[in-house]
């Protein structure tokens, strides 16, 4: 029974990654449309659960296990920046040690690609 509610936590985690990535990229679209990010690449890579994106001034890649809820951020802007990150099957994240929804979690990341 344990192993069934373990994958079924790693499949809503997974559609959770997918929702999160497009309103990453919605997010980043809006910030280049109005000038605040400039150049900006995203690669995704869907069967690991990885995402890198690129401006012309930094680099931030997300990593995301949905076995464990766990994943790891690493940001390039003149130095590495590493950070760890969580998601719960029920949309809830802890990103920097603060709780936030989704909505927030993206625009968190997002910001560490324009401050």
């Amino acid at each position: 029974m344990q192993d069934l509610q373990t994958e079924l936590n790693a499949l809503v985690r997974r559609e959770l990654w997918i929702s999160m990535m497009s309103q990453l990229r919605s997010h980043l679209a809006a910030l280049e449309v109005t000038g605040r990010l400039n150049g900006v690449r995203i690669h995704e890579s869907p069967l690991e659960l990885e995402v890198t994106v690129r401006t012309g001034d930094a680099i931030l890649t997300i990593r995301f296990d949905p076995e464990s809820g766990i994943g790891i951020w690493t940001e390039f802007k003149g130095h590495q920046t590493m950070g760890r990150w969580t998601m719960s099957t029920g949309g809830d994240f802890t990103l920097d040690e603060q709780m936030m929804d989704m909505e927030f979690a993206v625009e968190h990341f997002a910001a560490k690609l324009t401050n």
